[in-house]
């Protein structure tokens, strides 16, 4: 499967992996510029509004448009739009809300908070909706190469040029207004560029829709507020009981983590691209005979990044950052069976198969979060390191079992239901 996949779409992998790569390089030479720029009060402060921001871009439903794909796909451009104005209808009243809590800050005198609450609030509306929606066009044309450009300048320029205003400003407010306004700019530019040449507007006034996406994308929304909980509840835990310096002690560790788990994500869309044009129960068997492969490659590149990032935190990092060594140690030990999960999630998501994501979803959420707060609250921040790995070991046994052995378990179920139903009648009558 994956060597299939890399003769037939090798240029194609190579501009996926460019942003990424691209990302994760800019990131390892401008974070101990911020660092050392902003204090780890002010760094802190600024993550827990990445969080804010995490909970509003959910809120406007974004597997709406990852469901887009499905019918821009098979030409039915004016789905971009129609899913598009869907979304920007659920975040008009939350854009309200975000007013009001602004104000809020502002009252009690949060001056910072109240400022940065409104920028995150401004992006979500004219930089998140339209970023998002022309990315999942490209994704579902295949146009991987214009995909990778203006990916790389979201994720890469607006991070290069905010970290040289935080450099000669050391001021959190304009560092958050360069990063959040470039993206803005560049998202309506080129979504405007995209909808005149494309003429997505004639399509969508010749009703060249495809509504399911909406149904999906709704369907979805408990499972992905939900989710964005489950990630985002380490960062309110650690800002509420632990300070604002230690949660950016967390984040630089969450963030190399992440940054290198980009590498391997950005094989995502090539993933669903090719599975969607695939029998499910063709790719099942695939995946199977490629289990061990997959094992031994991802147990090797998660040793590597390890020492990598070790070696960078302890070289280029202040030392008020050291401790995040030990979280990022520990945050990268699930990379073997996230990056196994991550195949068998795209295989649901290429097929619209949301019964089982809600299923898997609901389940390890609810687990991770649990296990956030008993491990947070008996070991701090180390505790909640180990509570994350324990919960994508746990995530990838839920996918791994409802994909595989799903039939197992109905077998299962119809075995031992009957029982319980017969005992419990037992007593009643007695």
């Amino acid at each position: 499967m994956i060597r299939n996949l890399l003769k037939k779409y090798a240029v194609s992998i190579l501009y996926l992996y460019i942003p990424s790569i691209f990302s994760v390089l800019v990131a390892f030479v401008t974070t101990p510029i911020i660092l050392y720029s902003l204090s780890p009060d002010d760094y802190g402060k600024w993550q827990l509004m990445l969080s804010v921001q995490a909970w509003l871009q959910i809120l406007s439903a974004p597997n709406i448009a990852v469901a887009s794909k499905n019918g821009i796909a098979k030409g039915l451009n004016g789905t971009l739009i129609y899913s598009f104005l869907f979304r920007f209808r659920l975040l008009l009243p939350i854009s309200l809300l975000v007013g009001i809590v602004a104000l809020y800050f502002m009252y009690i005198g949060n001056k910072i908070f109240s400022i940065l609450i409104v920028i995150v609030g401004i992006y979500i509306i004219v930089g998140y909706l339209f970023q998002s929606s022309f990315q999942e066009f490209l994704i579902a044309k295949k146009r991987f190469k214009e995909w990778s450009l203006w990916e790389t300048l979201l994720s890469s320029i607006s991070l290069i040029i905010a970290t040289a205003v935080a450099y000669v400003t050391k001021n959190i407010l304009y560092y958050a207004v360069s990063q959040m306004g470039i993206v803005i700019v560049i998202s309506l530019t080129r979504w405007i560029h995209l909808i005149i040449k494309e003429d997505i507007v004639g399509s969508y006034k010749r009703s060249e829709i495809d509504k399911e996406c909406i149904h999906y994308g709704l369907k979805l929304l408990p499972f992905d507020i939900l989710s964005v909980t489950a990630i985002r509840i380490s960062h309110i835990f650690i800002a509420s009981f632990m300070g604002f310096g230690e949660l950016a002690v967390f984040s630089v560790a969450n963030t190399l983590q992440s940054k290198s788990a980009s590498l391997f994500k950005a094989i995502n869309p090539l993933l669903y691209a090719d599975f969607a044009n695939k029998d499910f129960h063709q790719i099942k068997i695939a995946s199977k005979q490629h289990f061990m492969k997959l094992t031994c490659i991802s147990t090797l590149l998660t040793i590597l990044i390890v020492i990598g990032g070790i070696i960078y935190i302890r070289v280029w990092l202040p030392p008020s950052f050291q401790k995040s060594m030990i979280y990022f140690l520990i945050l990268c030990l699930n990379f073997p069976t996230s990056i196994i999960g991550m195949i068998l999630a795209t295989m649901l998501q290429s097929h619209l198969i949301y019964k089982e994501q809600i299923a898997i979803g609901i389940a390890y959420n609810i687990i991770r979060i649990i296990l956030i707060i008993i491990f947070g609250y008996f070991a701090n921040t180390i505790g909640i390191c180990i509570a994350i790995t324990l919960s994508y070991y746990i995530q990838y046994i839920f996918y791994h079992v409802l994909i595989f052995h799903k039939n197992m378990i109905k077998n299962i179920s119809n075995k031992i239901l009957p029982k319980f139903e017969e005992a419990s009648g037992e007593n009643d009558e007695s």
